[in-house]
């Protein structure tokens, strides 16, 4: 069965916004519609046809109420490269800056202010400078919240546990490493942004688990992964994994290699492992001697270090299957992305939607 996210509300305000900001801009009609919803698996938010004038386009686009960094525009672009279809970039403003590096990446995009970059073989629009006025930005999401390693630490406990997220605030595993009042902030601006809503009784609910998940994939890259202690290693042979021994280790099969254990039908090229801090501080070095990993900084073996409870933990001694996905869509490997989905469809919508 082929499940879809729907589009949200703020992302349907959004492409209006942007499609008229546009029209004005260019003194010609415009108009957008959503031609299907984000399959899960896929780095890209919905299909959508765009109208200018006489001309039209159908993309891949990327929905986006905020931009923090340049990375994220190269990250797009990158994504984009993927796709034979043309790829764009909605967001609120597009400042003048990240305008001219994605014209040099070749990133197209539209903003609610007016701004865009679009082209094919006979159309060219190239609009940067404008400012968003004050009625349009009003009208949009408050993006006060901070999407730090704290609010993706407290979601990722969310995303793989959901029942936990209605406890007491106390009661959520130390190992997530997030403060009671961090917590309490991060929810605030969940319910702010309406993914999450908090009854007469003090009790919360996640209203959409999926565009959590979405938002959680998208950030945890740069956001968390890239602050993680790792180890860049090369292996003896290319199916060495086959015969690695986890048990009593602290260490968890994660990506390709965790994919292939639930799912099968993939041939790891990369080697990703998570290693819970453990008592004995031999414990990843013995790992790695038995299994004869030498040190390159171009190896094919990535060690990181875990930042979630081990009660978390996959099946088959695989990390939470809602990294596995996030590890996989992050490759940007096309071969990667089927097993993804099939991770999505078989370990993480359960999970989701179980309460």
């Amino acid at each position: 069965m082929n499940t879809q996210i729907s589009i949200s509300p703020s992302e349907v305000h959004l492409l209006n916004l942007a499609a008229d900001a546009l029209a004005q801009s260019m003194h010609r009609p415009v108009s957008v519609s959503t031609l299907s919803h984000m399959d899960p698996g896929q780095n890209y938010d919905r299909r959508i046809e765009l109208k200018v004038g006489n001309w039209r386009m159908d993309y891949l686009a990327e929905i986006r109420q905020k931009i923090d960094h340049a990375a994220q525009i190269a990250r797009f672009a990158q994504v984009a490269d993927t796709h034979e279809t043309p790829f764009l970039l909605v967001i609120p403003i597009m400042r003048p800056h990240w305008a001219r590096q994605c014209q040099e990446l070749g990133l197209q995009f539209i903003d609610a202010a007016g701004n865009a970059y679009l082209h094919d073989e006979a159309f060219f629009v190239q609009i940067a400078g404008r400012s968003l006025p004050e009625t349009i930005a009003a009208s949009l999401p408050k993006t006060s919240h901070s999407v730090g390693s704290a609010f993706l630490r407290y979601t990722f406990q969310t995303l793989c546990a959901p029942a936990t997220f209605s406890m007491p605030y106390r009661r959520i595993p130390a190992e997530v490493g997030v403060s009671i009042g961090m917590m309490s902030r991060v929810v605030d601006g969940l319910v702010e942004r309406g993914l999450v809503a908090i009854d007469r009784d003090e009790r919360r609910q996640l209203l959409e688990p999926d565009r959590l998940l979405t938002e959680w994939v998208s950030n945890y890259p740069m956001k968390l992964r890239s602050k993680l202690i790792r180890y860049r290693m090369r292996a003896p042979s290319a199916d060495w994994w086959k015969y690695a021994d986890l048990e009593g280790s602290r260490l968890r099969w994660g990506a390709e290699v965790a994919a292939d254990r639930l799912i099968g039908h993939l041939r790891p090229a990369k080697a990703t492992l998570y290693h819970h801090a453990s008592d004995d501080p031999h414990d990843l070095r013995q790992f790695i001697i038995k299994c004869r990993l030498q040190a390159d900084a171009q190896g094919d073996v990535e060690i990181l270090d875990a930042f979630w409870s081990p009660d978390l933990d996959g099946p088959q001694e695989t990390v939470p299957p809602v990294l596995i996905y996030a590890d996989l869509v992050n490759s940007n490997d096309p071969r990667n992305l089927e097993a993804a989905q099939r991770i999505y469809a078989d370990y993480v919508k359960p999970m989701l939607h179980s309460h």
